[in-house]
């Protein structure tokens, strides 16, 4: 990884879990899908913009390393580039929440305090739990709307 960043504005639980995740600046594993979103987007900073700086309602991403597009020069993120990342760490907020939270049923215990632990787990603000539980549920529900139903269902054993 290169010492290059590029600067998105994520939600505030999403950047959360992210730096908790991949740290600060963020990481992404080579030969991810993230990295290569970037990869596609990233050009020469044009000449008549300021370079980017950090602020703290931003998420410092590293620019990965590249013989086709070296960071050095390459470090330049246009606007729908940054939507581009940042829709990618949504869809990875959302299956990282959907794979460690898609069953519920079968925790034994209420829904908010799954989500509590899940928070704390991840590096998220409690203050967010409620966000995170409707987020939950709307994935849930829209499948559920399709006829799509993703909990696990358990066979019940018969008694010998």
């Amino acid at each position: 990884m290169s010492e290059f960043y590029v600067y998105v504005k994520l939600k505030p639980f999403v950047k959360q879990w992210l730096v908790s995740a991949l740290g600060n600046p963020v990481k992404f594993p080579a030969q991810s899908i993230e990295n290569s979103t970037i990869h596609h987007f990233i050009g020469k900073q044009p000449t008549d913009t300021p370079p980017e700086t950090a602020n703290s309602e931003l998420t410092a991403i590293c620019i990965p390393e590249s013989a086709s597009k070296p960071a050095r020069t390459y470090n330049y993120l246009p606007p729908r580039g940054k939507c581009a990342v940042v829709e990618c760490c949504e869809y990875l907020f959302r299956r990282n929440l959907w794979s460690e939270l898609g069953d519920m049923s079968d925790l034994g215990c209420n829904t908010m305090t799954a989500i509590y632990g899940w928070c704390e787990r991840h590096g998220v603000s409690i203050e967010y739990a409620d966000t995170i539980r409707q987020r939950y549920y709307r994935l849930r529900d829209a499948y559920n709307k399709t006829g799509i139903d993703l909990t696990k269902k358990k066979r019940a054993r018969a008694s010998f």
